[in-house]
């Protein structure tokens, strides 16, 4: 039997779930761009963020936390999606008609974004998904439009 250890409310429509490497933390996104961290023990939290759709020139605070009242780019487009890579340590967030951004959950920062080619990010992201194994960093971006799209997240090579 199982044994019920705390509930909360969610603060608006979840996006995905998960748990941290150590399994101590565990993470929820919302529609509204915010990331909870809550304590595995007790459920309280532990952190909370609000990340944003931001292009790579976007003016960011100089440690890269994105609070609520610290927002690093106007354009306010609420995801469509997002996306735990607890393997590579990110976060993917996907939205209409805009590149993917990427977030380190290590320490919050905003590590760059998958493009398509110059002008055809304007099909909605409709999946994300990232490897498993550590050893191969690669993430995949699925469009409306049929197109798979394979990156290193990390020097956002398109495979």
């Amino acid at each position: 039997m199982s044994t019920l250890l705390w509930i909360i409310a969610a603060p608006d429509v979840l996006l995905d779930i998960g748990f941290n490497g150590a399994g101590s933390i565990f993470m929820v996104t919302t529609r509204t761009g915010l990331m909870l961290s809550l304590q595995v023990k007790d459920g309280i939290t532990a952190d909370e963020v609000q990340f944003s759709d931001m292009f790579d020139n976007d003016r960011v605070e100089a440690d890269h936390k994105q609070r609520p009242a610290k927002l690093a780019s106007t354009y306010r487009r609420p995801p469509i999606l997002t996306v735990f890579s607890m393997q590579l340590d990110l976060l993917a967030v996907g939205h209409r008609a805009r590149p993917v951004p990427l977030w380190d959950l290590g320490d919050i920062s905003h590590i760059g974004q998958l493009w398509r080619t110059s002008g055809e990010y304007k099909f909605a992201v409709i999946a994300l998904a990232s490897n498993r194994n550590p050893d191969i960093s690669l993430f995949a971006a699925a469009h409306r439009d049929g197109s798979i799209l394979a990156f290193d997240p990390w020097t956002k090579y398109k495979m």
